[in-house]
């Protein structure tokens, strides 16, 4: 068995970022009570958008097969809870390039799908996982699509730090990243994508609540947005994080289910859609824009 989910570092394609390019960042939030940025009126009917969270693999598979269908796009995709597989994602209704997904495989099987679709042109733009490392669920979404990437599973939070590390120096940007494993052996998976733009990033692994809303908070000053947020073990929050410049976001973590629904209707109302939501225990945090 192949201890490494991976695609060649230098010759295969990129994953696609997560948060489309706008003019200018507006802001965002992190603590619980944030209320999404107001809508102009220009953005108040929004972009179309399916979202949905603590879903059976059942139930996400019948919805792939309607809204694949119907002009829609999975942009973001999250499995928690090994021992009842949960499912969150988001559908947005835009044009793009053919896509799939891989849902709940073990790690070998998940290497030997992601080999073959790497064949067909087809490269991930998000992977996740839940369990234990040795029996982990994996799924992803993957785009037929060029450029260059990488993408590497089962990594320790020093491993992780190290590709990081690799992935600074040679012109690469983390895409796509999630936590699993146990609160004693915690792993990382993740795809980073070619960085022509020289967008400056970093990543922050395992924060509490209030650490990472900490740091969120002195991100954002900085001129930094979180471009993808997850939900780890104990309730700890890992995140990407992007110097580029967006529209209108927030991002808010530490929500119960019923809190995530009130503010993906309430965002509804005001024009701006979720791009990415991630759920851990009873837990989810997500990203909002227009």
């Amino acid at each position: 068995m192949k201890k490494y989910i991976i695609a060649g570092v230098a010759t295969v394609a990129a994953a696609g970022v997560a948060v489309p390019v706008a003019a200018s960042q507006t802001g965002g939030h992190s603590a619980k009570s944030a209320a999404p940025v107001a809508a102009t009126a220009a953005a108040a009917k929004g972009t179309p958008f399916v979202e949905y969270h603590g879903k059976t693999a059942a139930y996400h598979v019948g919805q792939y097969k309607k809204l694949s269908k119907s002009g829609y796009r999975l942009v973001s995709l999250n499995v928690s809870d090994r021992a009842h597989p949960k499912y969150a994602a988001v559908w947005l209704k835009k044009s793009g390039p053919a896509f799939t997904e891989v849902i709940g495989q073990s790690r070998a099987k998940f290497q030997k799908t992601f080999d073959g679709l790497r064949k067909k042109g087809y490269q991930p733009t998000v992977v996740t996982a839940t369990g234990p490392s040795a029996s982990a669920l994996y799924s992803g979404v993957f785009e037929k699509k060029g450029g260059k990437f990488f993408s590497w599973g089962d990594l320790s939070a020093a491993k992780l730090a190290s590709y990081n590390k690799y992935a600074a120096s040679h012109g690469y940007i983390p895409v796509s990243i999630d936590a699993y494993g146990t609160a004693k052996s915690p792993r990382y998976l993740g795809v980073w994508a070619a960085n022509p733009r020289k967008v400056k990033w970093s990543v922050s692994l395992a924060k509490s609540f209030s650490a990472h809303d900490k740091l969120f908070k002195a991100q954002v000053k900085k001129g930094y947005r979180t471009s993808y947020v997850v939900v780890g073990t104990g309730n700890t929050y890992s995140a990407i994080w992007r110097n580029d410049k967006v529209g209108a976001w927030a991002e808010r973590t530490g929500l119960t289910s019923a809190q995530l629904t009130a503010y993906v209707n309430k965002g509804r109302t005001q024009g701006a859609h979720p791009i990415q939501i991630a759920g851990g225990g009873n837990v989810y945090a997500g990203i909002w824009t227009k």
